[in-house]
């Protein structure tokens, strides 16, 4: 069983350890540091058996969700904690007042893109060499209307698809 909650101080080293391994480099511990205890960003940890599997993170500019960051370990993907993940990420996103999500993703990284769209993103741009450990290009990716009633279909039933796969803390 996967169990969702919010990422504590204690958290944060094995979320790096996380981070690395999912992407060689990235995020250092300043912003988690910084932004765990804002009202205007939130951040998940999802946990097996008692072991940080993935990590979530996002930022509320007004109306806007920005997904700022997401892994899963790569050794226990296609196990739906990306799903899992994301819902829990609009969810409360869309309780603290978000109409639409943002985000950059790695153009060549084809199941993130393929997890996105599943959730209504679609492609809105591109950022050239906007990853700097490799200079990939990241794709914008844009969903709207997160307080519709279709939306909200949509999450309800992507929910039903992991609801025995998780429990939130």
């Amino acid at each position: 069983m996967i169990t969702i909650e919010y990422m504590k101080p204690q958290y944060v080293e094995d979320v790096l350890k996380l981070e690395r391994t999912c992407f060689g480099s990235g995020w250092t511990s300043t912003p988690f540091n910084r932004e765990l205890d804002r009202n205007d960003c939130a951040y998940f940890v999802a946990k097996e058996n008692g072991q940080i599997i993935g990590y979530s993170g996002y930022w509320l500019l007004l109306e806007e969700l920005h997904v700022t960051i997401m892994g899963v370990n790569p050794e226990l993907r296609n196990k739906k904690t990306g799903q899992i993940l994301l819902i829990k990420l609009i969810r409360e996103g869309i309780k603290n007042g978000a109409k639409w999500s943002t985000l950059e993703v790695k153009a060549t990284n084809i199941p993130a893109i393929k997890l996105y769209e599943k959730f209504g993103f679609t492609v809105m741009g591109r950022r050239k060499h906007y990853y700097q450990q490799d200079g990939q290009d990241a794709l914008i990716m844009w969903t709207s209307e997160l307080d519709s009633e279709v939306y909200q279909e949509l999450l309800n039933n992507l929910e039903k698809e992991v609801s025995s796969l998780f429990i939130e803390e």
